[in-house]
């Protein structure tokens, strides 16, 4: 009887312990982050980011007016991305959108980064700014 009881008690843990594999360990790619390294600088018509590293792309031009951001992933530009309703959201490995400012840019990490927003001053064809997946890096 004894034998029965540790061989179920025994079979028990070991189901326990192969459903408890498939209990993913992250229920979401935000939180993990993804090594990019991009520079930014502001022109007269709008933006140009320069990718050195962890995208698709290598440079990327684009105009910006106040209050309208443009979203940028590793694959390029791309449309604003609702997160709550979007099943998709989980082929970027890194999702931030660009703004001007009266100053300069803001930027506003959604996915992939450490960082939930950056802003900095910024003229165009004076400064050239490096960001990474956390944050802004000295040039």
């Amino acid at each position: 009887m004894k034998n029965n009881q540790i061989n179920f008690s025994l079979g028990m843990i070991t189901i326990s312990l192969v459903l408890l594999s498939f209990i993913p360990v992250h229920d979401s790619n935000s939180n993990l982050k993804s090594e990019f390294l991009i520079q930014i600088q502001m022109t007269d018509n709008g933006v140009e980011m320069n990718c050195e590293s962890g995208c698709w792309w290598n440079r990327l031009s684009f105009s910006l007016s106040e209050n309208k951001p443009v979203f940028v992933n590793q694959a390029g530009m791309v449309r604003k991305i609702d997160n709550n309703n979007d099943d998709s959201d989980s082929v970027h490995a890194f999702l931030f959108s660009v703004q001007k400012t009266k100053t300069g840019l803001q930027l506003i990490g959604a996915q992939g980064t450490s960082w939930d927003k950056l802003t900095f001053d910024c003229r165009p064809g004076v400064c050239r700014q490096l960001i990474n997946q956390d944050g802004m890096v000295k040039n």
